[in-house]
């Protein structure tokens, strides 16, 4: 869930490490926490995969530079059909908060 979620939320708008943890809190209402030791290695997989690129580096406030990801057409195709695969259950429902 914490992967399809990124990948919807990414859909709205690029963004770095950081914020996408700061948007999933707020998305899941809570219900998780999503520490660095997920999201990080989340990031790297998706990236791997060719689900999400990096397509900016800006400054990050300690001086090293944040990468700004952004979701591939593949990535997008593959939420698609993830969020079609249980069209009854509660969380694809809330797909129209990624549009």
């Amino acid at each position: 869930m914490l992967e399809l979620s990124a990948l919807g939320l990414l859909q709205l708008q690029p963004m770095h490490g950081y914020r996408l943890k700061q948007k999933l809190e707020l998305f899941m209402s809570s219900c998780i926490s999503v520490n660095y030791g997920a999201i990080y290695p989340l990031l790297k997989r998706l990236e791997e995969r060719g689900q999400i690129a990096t397509i900016a580096e800006e400054a990050g406030d300690a001086g090293c530079p944040r990468k700004i990801y952004g979701i591939t057409a593949q990535g997008r195709e593959l939420w698609r059909q993830k969020m079609l695969e249980h069209p009854q259950e509660s969380w694809v429902n809330s797909g129209s908060r990624f549009q």
